[in-house]
Parts: structure tokens; C-alpha cells; sequence
């Protein structure tokens, strides 16, 4: 068969590329500070990410009854030139996620992922298709590290590693490894979401080029996200009474390039 492996690199493209509609910030959060806003759920709504260098972007989710993500839709902003993807997720009775569609709803490109589960309700197997042609790929799990993997035939490898609450602690891309620093000091964007491992694995496929964009679906207030020397650090939080998240922004360390501000909105 012929190997479509490259269309991996496609999905992170999508994803990336161009700017992201999102709204500039005229002055800049005091870490740590606290406004008098309420969330009804704790569930984020919208978020509003700013690159500051004429790109940016805009989230829109919804939940089910169990707060489990039922839909995102994204809308980027490149300089002026606008893309826009919707996924969405399927749960069965158990409430394990068996299904994952994102779209482009430019080009009609889809990305597509089913879950199957044993009679415990483990993640046992994944298949995954680019427009409607699965791709070859198996499923593996290291126990003792906590870590799930993706091995394509076309020798891409993607996977994420676990950490005691079940958040993301290391993200796999082929040889690469991410690290997650993150802690129990505050709440993390996603605290009351019900998020599982199938949804975990999902976001570090979709998002292995950006991180940090969706606060990669934690419960724990993250810290920072990097490899070697290279890190994205988490600072500048502003958060309301209940301690949820409102304003944050993300710093590279190595370079000069703009800080990423982030507002949120809830239900």
C-alpha cells in the first residue's frame, strides 16, 4: 500500500497555519491577580488566543451532560487570510469517547479517529483515517510508564505518557520527547472536564506542532511545556473567586518572540 504517512504533517499544517481570530489585550494581568467573575461551570467556553504577531485564534467548545467535550470549533487568523475546522466527539453508553471528526471547513479535508475499548472499559485500539482511507497503524501501551503510542507504517509515531491523575506529562513525536511540568496549586483551564485518555491521545495527534493552544485538556495548573533547553512557560494568570482561569499568557525562554495571551470565557 502506499505509504500516506506524510498526510500526518498535513492535520498539524491545518492546525497551525495562518493566523487565529482572537482579541489583543491593552494592558498586561499581574500573576496571580483575581477578579470578582464567576463560572457557572467551570467549564471553558471560549478561548481567545493572541500571538501577537498578526495571528491569532478562537475557540469555541460545548459539553455533554457528563462535561465531556462534545464539540470544538476553531477559527484562525493569518494576517487577514481565515481558516476554520470543527470536531466532533461521540461517547457511548460507558461514556468512553469511540469517535473523533475533525473537518476543514475550507477544503473539506477530515481527519477521523475511532476507539475500541475492552469489557473493562480500557483503550485497547485506535484506527485512524485521513478522508476516509485508514491509515496503517497499531496501538501499543508501556504500563510501567504510563505511556500510550501510535505507530504508523509510513514510521510516524506519535503518543502521549501519563501522569498519576492521568494528565499528560510527556508528549511522543517520533524521537522527540515534550515534557509537562505542571502542579496542584491552582486549578488547570480544564479541571472540571471530564477528559479521558482517548481524548488525551487525540490532542497530542491533532496538536503535536502547538502544545500549548488548548492548555493540552489539563485538570493541574500548568507550568511550563519543553524539551532540552527550549521551553513555553505559563505566567501572568488572572483568575476569578473560584480560582478558574481567566487571562494567561505563554513565554517562549530562548527567544525574543512575543508572549501568547490567552482570555477565556465560560459557561
Amino acid at each position: 500500500m502506499r505509504s500516506k504517512g506524510y498526510k500526518i504533517l498535513i492535520i498539524g499544517s491545518v492546525l497551525l497555519a495562518g493566523g487565529f481570530l482572537g482579541c489583543s489585550k491593552d494592558e498586561k494581568p499581574i500573576d496571580g491577580e483575581q477578579r470578582p467573575e464567576e463560572s457557572e461551570t467551570g467549564l471553558p467556553r471560549e478561548i481567545d488566543i493572541d500571538y501577537n504577531d498578526g495571528h491569532s485564534v478562537a475557540y469555541t467548545l460545548t459539553y455533554n451532560g457528563s462535561k465531556q467535550i462534545s464539540s470544538i470549533e476553531m477559527r484562525r487568523n493569518t494576517n487577514g487570510n481565515l481558516s476554520q475546522g470543527m470536531t466532533r466527539f461521540k461517547y457511548d453508553e460507558d461514556e468512553n469517547l469511540i469517535s473523533s471528526v475533525f473537518e476543514d471547513q475550507e477544503n473539506g479535508f477530515t481527519h477521523e479517529m475511532l476507539f475500541d475499548y475492552s469489557a473493562d472499559n480500557e483503550l485497547l485500539d485506535v484506527a485512524v483515517f485521513f478522508d476516509g482511507i485508514e491509515q496503517d497503524s497499531e496501538l501499543t501501551y508501556d504500563e510501567t510508564n504510563n505511556r500510550y503510542q501510535i505507530d504508523f507504517d509510513s514510521g510516524f509515531t506519535v503518543g502521549i505518557g501519563l501522569d498519576s491523575d492521568g494528565n499528560i506529562r510527556e508528549s511522543i513525536v517520533d524521537e522527540t520527547y515534550i515534557k509537562m511540568d505542571g502542579d496542584n496549586s491552582e486549578k488547570g483551564l480544564f479541571h472540571e472536564a471530564n477528559v479521558s485518555t482517548a481524548m488525551r491521545l487525540w490532542y497530542v495527534m491533532l496538536y503535536y506542532l502547538n502544545l500549548n493552544e488548548l492548555y493540552l485538556l489539563s485538570k493541574k495548573h500548568m507550568v511550563s511545556i519543553g524539551w532540552e533547553t527550549y521551553k513555553m512557560l505559563f505566567e501572568n494568570e488572572v483568575r476569578d473567586i473560584n480560582g478558574y482561569l481567566l487571562e494567561f499568557s505563554v513565554r517562549y525562554n530562548t527567544d525574543d518572540a512575543p508572549p501568547i495571551d490567552y482570555t477565556i470565557r465560560y459557561d
